[in-house]
């Protein structure tokens, strides 16, 4: 996402996915219907980067094989919108 505003000429920091969407969807409304499952990927983010995100378990015991399917799915239709937007 940060790619795409980069290519647009707008720069911005910050990692939550939706907030980035939002940005973009300024430029390009297309990338809104994207708001929610965005919205969903940033709940992930923290606990399954820092292993003490949880006061009991690792991140492996608090999200199912199916969560993380539907994820991947999400990120690449995103990641495929987001290289449409850069490079044409």
């Amino acid at each position: 996402m940060k790619g795409a505003l980069n290519a647009l000429g707008k720069e911005i920091r910050g990692r939550d996915v939706h907030k980035l969407l939002e940005n973009l969807g300024r430029y390009k409304k297309e990338v809104l219907q994207f708001i929610e499952e965005a919205k969903v990927l940033d709940q992930y983010y923290i606990p399954t980067r820092y292993m003490n995100a949880f006061a009991g378990g690792s991140a492996k015991s608090h999200f199912t094989e199916s969560q993380a399917k539907k994820a991947i799915e999400t990120a690449e239709q995103i990641l495929s919108e987001m290289k449409r937007i850069s490079y044409g």
